[in-house]
C-alpha cells in the first residue's frame, strides 16, 4: 500500500468524523428540541416522542438492508450516497411547517442516516490494520463528540434566531459539501476493499450468514444486550430534557450548556481505552461501564427534582458512555468474517436502532403516565440487565477477524 493511499484513508477517516459531526448534531438535537416542537406544533410529552421513534425504527430496518448492499457496492459509495441524501433531507426541513411534514422528513433523514451507520464502522476495519482500529475509530467518534458538544450547543443557541426546522435546515447546507469532499479524496479502493467473491454474492448468501450468525446464542446475547443499553439511554435521554423543561424550568440555553458539558467530559474519557494500560481491559469497561450506568440513573431516582442532582448524573452518564464507545465499537466489528462485515454490522445496528425507538417511546409514555422516578428505575435496570448479557455474549470473547493486509 502506498504513501498516498495511507495519507487517503486517514483523510477519509477525518472527512468521516466531519460528517459524523453533522449527523450527531442534527440527531442529538431532537432531544432537547422536544420542548420546542412540542409548544410549536401544539403536542404532549407522549406524542411528540414519535420523532425520536419513527427516526429510529426507520434507521431500524434501513441499516439491516443497508449492511448487505454494502458488501456488494464498497463502503466509500455507501458513504457519499448516505451522506448527500441526508443533506438533501436536512435542507428540505426548511419548508416543514406542520407536524406530520416534520415526521416524515424525519424518516426521510433516517433513510440516509441508515446508509451511513454502519459503513463507518466497515471503512475503518476494512481499510485500517488492526493495531491502528481503535485510533481510527477514535477519530470518528471525536465527530460524534464534536457533534454532541458544539454542534448540539450552536443549534440551540440558533433555535430562537432559524427555529428548530431551519437549525435542521442549516445542518443541511453543511454536510452536502462533505459528501462531495469525501467521494473526490477517497478516490479507490484499498486493495478493491471488498474480495472479488463478496461481489457475486446473492441476497441469498446473506440470508445464510443471519440464519448462522443467529443460531449461536453468544451471538444473540450480544444483539440483546446491544439493544437494551440503546433502550435504557434514550429513555433516560428523552426524559432528561423533557422534565428539566417541565419541572426543572431549564432553557434552551441551560440545555445547551448542559450537552456542552457532557460532551467536554465525553472528549476527555474516550481517550482512555485506546491506551496501552487499558488495551486488554476492553471487556471490563464494557461491562463496567453498562453496570454503572444503572447505578448512576438510579441514583437520580431518588431525588429527581433537585437540578444539581440531574445533572450531575448526565455528567457521569456522559464519561461512562465514553469508556465503553471505542472498544464496543472494535469488539462488535470484530465477530463476523470480512466479506459479511456489511451484514452483521447493519445487524447490530439494527438492534440498536430498535433499542432506540423502544426506549423513546417507553420513556415518554412512562413519564407521561407513571412519573419520571419510574423511567430512572425502569432505565437502571436495562443498563444492568444489558451488562449481563454482554458477558453471555460473543463481542467479548476473541472474535478478532484477521489482520488487514
Amino acid at each position: 500500500m502506498t504513501e498516498q493511499a495511507e495519507f487517503r484513508d486517514r483523510l477519509g477517516a477525518q472527512l468521516c468524523a466531519a460528517i459524523q459531526f453533522v449527523l450527531t448534531a442534527q440527531s442529538l438535537l431532537m432531544i432537547p428540541m422536544l420542548p420546542a416542537f412540542a409548544e410549536r406544533h401544539g403536542q404532549t410529552g407522549g406524542s411528540v416522542a414519535l420523532i425520536l421513534v419513527v427516526y429510529a425504527v426507520v434507521m431500524g430496518v434501513g441499516t439491516g438492508l443497508m449492511g448487505p448492499l454494502s458488501d456488494r457496492v464498497g463502503r466509500r459509495k455507501m458513504i457519499f450516497a448516505g451522506s448527500a441524501l441526508t443533506g438533501l433531507c436536512l435542507t428540505a426541513h426548511f419548508w416543514a411547517r406542520d407536524f406530520s411534514t416534520l415526521l416524515i422528513l424525519r424518516g426521510l433523514t433516517a433513510v440516509g442516516h441508515s446508509i451511513l451507520i454502519g459503513a463507518f464502522t466497515c471503512f475503518v476495519t476494512d481499510r485500517f490494520p488492526l493495531k491502528q482500529r481503535v485510533r481510527a475509530n477514535g477519530r470518528i467518534q471525536l465527530g460524534y463528540i464534536a457533534g454532541q458538544t458544539a454542534g448540539v450547543s450552536a443549534g440551540l443557541f440558533l433555535m430562537d434566531r432559524l427555529g428548530p426546522e431551519g437549525v435542521l435546515g442549516a445542518w443541511g447546507l453543511v454536510l452536502l459539501p462533505l459528501s462531495l469532499l469525501f467521494v473526490w479524496v477517497v478516490v479507490g479502493e484499498r486493495g478493491e476493499e471488498l474480495p472479488p467473491a463478496a461481489v457475486r454474492l446473492r441476497w441469498r448468501d446473506h440470508v445464510e450468514a443471519w440464519r448462522a450468525l443467529s443460531a449461536s446464542f453468544g451471538t444473540v446475547s450480544t444483539l440483546a444486550a446491544y439493544a437494551l443499553m440503546f433502550v435504557a439511554a434514550h429513555a433516560f435521554l428523552v426524559v432528561f430534557p423533557l422534565w428539566g423543561h417541565d419541572r426543572l424550568e431549564f432553557n434552551s440555553d441551560t440545555l445547551g450548556f448542559v450537552f456542552l458539558a457532557g460532551g467536554i467530559v465525553q472528549a476527555f474519557f474516550l481517550a482512555v481505552p485506546s491506551t496501552p494500560r487499558f488495551s486488554k481491559l476492553h471487556g471490563s469497561l464494557i461491562v463496567g461501564s453498562l453496570r454503572w450506568s444503572g447505578f448512576v440513573v438510579m441514583a437520580a431516582a431518588l431525588k429527581p427534582e433537585a437540578a444539581g442532582v440531574i445533572i450531575g448524573v448526565y455528567l457521569v452518564f456522559s464519561a461512562l458512555l465514553a469508556v465503553r464507545m471505542g472498544p464496543l465499537q472494535v469488539a462488535l466489528s470484530g465477530i463476523s468474517e470480512r466479506r459479511h462485515r456489511g451484514t452483521w454490522t447493519g445487524w447490530v445496528q439494527s438492534s440498536g436502532q430498535a433499542g432506540r425507538a423502544a426506549g423513546a417511546w417507553l420513556g415518554g409514555m412512562s413519564y407521561a403516565f407513571l412519573g419520571v422516578r419510574a423511567v430512572f428505575l425502569i432505565a437502571a435496570a436495562m443498563f444492568i440487565a444489558s451488562a449481563l448479557l454482554f458477558v453471555r455474549g460473543r463481542a467479548l470473547k476473541d472474535t478478532v477477524v484477521p489482520e488487514v493486509s
